[in-house]
């Protein structure tokens, strides 16, 4: 059995470039934070699936406009979610004695920006 390694890697950067966000969330962060950040991030992976099954099902597998053909759905999520993601992480970073309750409603506003942000970006 012959593993092709280059076709295993680009098929892991084309596919499940954004699951390494994890490791920056469990270990970036404060104590009270890491679960909250990591459940922010594997909602923004499943979420950026869904939208591109979403698009491929509806026929629109580049987007509805002509505009960046050179670049797939998954570009365009990783670069989306990518920005929301370190956005989040960084105002984490920087806010350590939030409050649980205030924290959970951040991560539900920036989830929020970022899914309707990728729909956007994904249908041009």
């Amino acid at each position: 059995m012959d593993i092709d390694l280059p076709a295993l890697f680009e098929n892991f950067k084309a596919q499940w470039l954004d699951v390494l966000w994890l490791p920056f969330a469990f270990t970036l962060l404060h104590k009270g934070q890491k679960l909250k950040a990591a459940g922010f991030v594997l909602a923004c992976i499943l979420t950026l699936r869904l939208q591109i099954e979403l698009f491929h099902v509806m026929g629109a597998t580049n987007g509805f406009t002509p505009y960046w053909d050179d670049m797939t759905l998954h570009e365009r999520g990783f670069l989306v979610y990518g920005f929301f993601i370190l956005a989040f992480m960084l105002l984490s970073y920087f806010s350590p004695a939030t409050s649980r309750i205030v924290y959970f409603a951040a991560s539900l506003t920036v989830y929020f920006m970022a899914m309707i942000s990728a729909f956007a970006v994904l249908a041009i």
